[in-house]
């Protein structure tokens, strides 16, 4: 029996050795340990880094290997996002940014996620449904209406994801003007007209991300206090990223 530390994880499990024969099994599990909290202005050039690793799963997607290499939320939108206190972050064990959620309360009374993503070496652990569960919750607390956002249909971790947590996507007939110049300043950026569609999560009748989800072995386990420790294992799904693309 041996332990083996990579990056920051702690691998538990029996550890071939030169001598293991070579038919025998073994479980090994990766355990880290996270948290989630508000972000603030010294984490702004690290959101820009996550932003660009969670972009890289484009590359396995055809038609859309260009959004890997295209642009990145600018730091002065998510220095906008700290100081309203709608910025939170998924840090490691230095404290450092792993994944976040940038968004702002529009004048609807809806808080609008303008990007989640979580760096592409920490996907997979629960950590988007996390910050997600910390937005929704901000909402809650402040009596706005809904969350929105704007993602690509049939991307697996994009509005596949979102369906999941409880976001319903909305007929393009029944678009507000603020969503609907969205998707327009979308289509001029780059992105493929209908490729792309508007979300809403109603809090009138929402819960929680932890209350909605299935339980089961693995899932990240948060505080309800602002300030989360996180312990995610694999095995716990996949996360949504990049919501902008």
């Amino acid at each position: 029996m041996g332990i083996a530390r990579k990056k920051g994880s702690l691998i538990n499990g029996p550890v071939a050795c030169a001598h293991s024969k070579p038919q025998t099994a073994y479980a090994i599990f990766v355990v880290m340990i996270t948290r989630i909290r508000l972000a603030r202005e010294n984490d702004t050039a690290r959101l820009s880094a996550v932003e660009r690793s969670a972009a890289q799963r484009f590359k396995m997607v055809p038609g859309l290997e260009w959004v890997a290499e295209g642009s990145v939320l600018g730091e002065a939108v998510h220095l906008d996002c700290i100081r309203a206190g709608t910025c939170w972050v998924a840090v490691d064990e230095l404290d450092s940014p792993v994944g976040f959620l940038s968004a702002e309360a529009v004048a609807e009374r809806e808080l609008h996620i303008r990007e989640m993503s979580v760096h592409e070496a920490f996907q997979g652990y629960g950590i988007g449904r996390a910050l997600l569960e910390a937005a929704i919750e901000w909402a809650a607390i402040h009596h706005l209406a809904a969350l929105t956002l704007t993602t690509f249909h049939d991307v697996p971790w994009n509005a596949p994801f979102y369906s999941r947590i409880g976001f319903k996507a909305l007929a393009i007939s029944g678009l507000d003007e603020r969503l609907s110049t969205l998707l327009r300043e979308e289509v001029e950026e780059g992105f493929v007209e209908g490729t792309r569609c508007a979300m809403r999560l109603s809090l009138d009748d929402a819960v929680t991300c932890a209350q909605r989800r299935p339980h089961r072995r693995g899932g990240f386990l948060p505080r309800r206090n602002g300030n989360a420790t996180i312990k995610v294992c694999a095995g716990s799904g996949r996360d949504g990223n990049s919501s902008r693309g």
